[in-house]
């Protein structure tokens, strides 16, 4: 009984299996341990570093389209997509950068929601106010004023602190509450500062003070030019009234003995 009868018994199909000898299996074994072998090259290093030097080097391009390809047409509005909702905000922001006295600069590290709304809280009970702005927005918002520098260390997890009054000790007392915040940099009167120079300015005196110790400075000057002009007039003055009164002495002291002595004369000559 051949395979295919079997199958056809077993199953009820008929399949051709062809018959396969072992003299041409023993021959496909046979064949196909031969291994063909190449000759081996020793590689030519010195060939290979002369022709990797030699490669050129071609820079990527960074241009624009609308700068290599002569069939696109600039357009400056097709540069910046600018979303209505995003105009909106960038409108907010330039008012809000009008009204304040100085911005801070942090980075946000990952934080629960609910301690960034606590420290947002705390903040604005103190007159400051916390605002997160996107890429866009913030280029729309801040290219054209005087925080424009700020733009360059502004990232997606930067957070924007608009301060209406120089009170940088609750700010500094309240960030410390809530490191998360991290202090990058922040501008004041056109300025950008740091984040040591903005410790450094904690510590300084109010306006107010140093407004009085300017003026009492700009008096010392006034004061001892004056002080040195009226010296020799006063001590003149002393020392005339000194001898005014040293001349008053004698006389009383001459008068006195005068008169003493004519009592002792009248003493002596009764009459």
């Amino acid at each position: 009984m051949t395979l295919t009868s079997l199958v056809k018994r077993t199953t009820g199909f008929a399949f051709h299996i062809p018959q396969v000898s072992w003299q041409s299996v023993r021959g496909i074994q046979r064949r196909a341990r031969r291994v063909s072998v190449r000759e081996y090259r020793e590689p030519d290093y010195p060939l290979k570093k002369l022709l990797t030097a030699c490669e050129p080097y071609i820079l990527p391009e960074f241009r624009p389209k609308y700068e290599t390809c002569e069939s696109v047409g600039f357009d400056p509005k097709l540069l910046i997509d600018e979303h209505p909702y995003n105009r909106l905000l960038a409108q907010d922001l330039k008012r809000e950068l009008e009204a304040c006295q100085m911005i801070v600069v942090f980075h946000l590290n990952p934080i629960e929601q609910e301690r960034r709304r606590y420290a947002k809280c705390a903040w604005e009970h103190s007159g400051m106010y916390l605002r997160r702005y996107n890429a866009q927005t913030r280029e729309m918002g801040m290219r054209h004023t005087r925080f424009s520098t700020l733009l360059d260390i502004m990232t997606e997890r930067s957070q924007l602190l608009f301060m209406n009054n120089l009170n940088l000790k609750e700010m500094i007392s309240i960030n410390r509450k809530y490191p998360e915040f991290v202090m990058l940099a922040g501008a004041v009167d056109d300025q950008l500062l740091s984040r040591d120079r903005i410790l450094k300015l904690r510590d300084m005196p109010s306006i107010d003070v140093m407004r009085a110790q300017l003026t009492h400075t700009l008096s010392l000057a006034s004061q001892t030019l004056s002080q040195n002009i009226s010296y020799q007039t006063s001590l003149l003055s002393r020392n005339l009234n000194a001898l005014v009164d040293q001349q008053k002495k004698s006389q009383d002291s001459d008068s006195n003995k005068s008169v003493e002595d004519k009592n002792a004369t009248t003493n002596e000559n009764p009459q």
